[in-house]
């Protein structure tokens, strides 16, 4: 069965609900990066209690960086705010710069990031020196530069990403009727053709206008609605970037830093966070948007 939720949560009747199993390794995982374990030494530990999800030390640092587990509208807490701020400031303390940072986990990105200013692509960019990343444009009128780090960036795609896969996509049926009706006409031309009493230029009219159904077939927002379902459908949380590159077709940034995905059938979503207190930064409220 394929993962949905996070780990630690399971979702039953569409809502997400804490799984008591593995809610309490989620705790284990906090406690032993407080005591001193490395990404590695938790996902040696952790690896064998799970069967559906690949435990490794990429994983174990999104688990213990992701702030849905201090609980939002969605998502109930499972980690209080003290052991979620020391764990991360732990980790943050120990964590190494990959050798190289062309490997970096943003890269698997395979669609264009695009400017919020002009709609120009965008380039990424890191410094090593302060181990910090941003992107920039490259119309060279524009520059615009946006200033994120990679693991923000993945938090909210993955963030979107849950959020298309909790709530069913809707594919719509205007492919399929499409199809129907080209194929009735392939029919009809075929069964005059073989009673051998057909007119030759009906014939020709007709298959033209087959020809012309067909070719209205391959763009029609129908079949890619059903096409993003069909990956929506196999998601897997540990292949989002594989899910993204198919059903999205570029990312835009918009203000304070958000990120959106725009879906190949032209569907924008995007996470928006509201603070309770500008001066309390934990104090946060997700909320999700999308325009088609």
């Amino acid at each position: 069965m394929k993962r949905t939720c996070p780990v630690g949560y399971k979702l039953i009747h569409g809502v997400v609900v804490v799984d008591p199993d593995e809610s309490t390794l989620v705790k284990k995982m906090y406690e032993m990066c407080i005591s001193g374990k490395s990404l590695k030494q938790i996902a040696d530990v952790m690896e064998p209690y799970f069967d559906d999800v690949v435990i490794n030390k990429p994983k174990i640092a999104r688990i213990l960086s992701d702030r849905r587990y201090l609980g939002d509208e969605l998502f109930e807490g499972i980690i209080d705010e003290d052991t979620f701020y020391k764990a991360n400031s732990l980790k943050s303390g120990r964590a190494t710069s990959p050798a190289n940072p062309d490997k970096a986990e943003i890269l698997g990105l395979r669609i264009s990031v695009r400017c919020p200013v002009c709609g120009s692509r965008m380039k990424r960019f890191h410094v090593e020196k302060r181990k910090k990343q941003y992107w920039k444009c490259t119309e060279a009128v524009c520059k615009k530069t946006v200033y994120i780090n990679d693991s923000d960036m993945i938090e909210q795609l993955k963030d979107v990403m849950y959020e298309l896969t909790a709530i069913p996509y809707v594919a719509s049926n205007d492919y399929i009727q499409k199809s129907i009706n080209s194929a009735m006409l392939e029919k009809n031309i075929i069964e005059q053709i073989s009673s051998q009493t057909f007119d030759k230029n009906t014939i020709k009219e007709r298959i033209l206008e087959l020809s012309e159904m067909l070719y209205m077939d391959i763009p029609n927002t129908g079949f890619v609605k059903m096409k993003i379902a069909s990956s929506l459908n196999e998601y897997n949380e540990d292949q989002y970037l594989k899910t993204i590159n198919e059903i999205g077709s570029k990312i835009e940034f918009g203000e304070d830093n958000t990120v959106s995905l725009v879906l190949r059938d032209g569907c924008r979503y995007v996470r928006k966070e509201h603070h309770a207190d500008r001066r309390e930064d934990n104090i946060v409220y997700r909320s999700y948007e999308a325009n088609c």
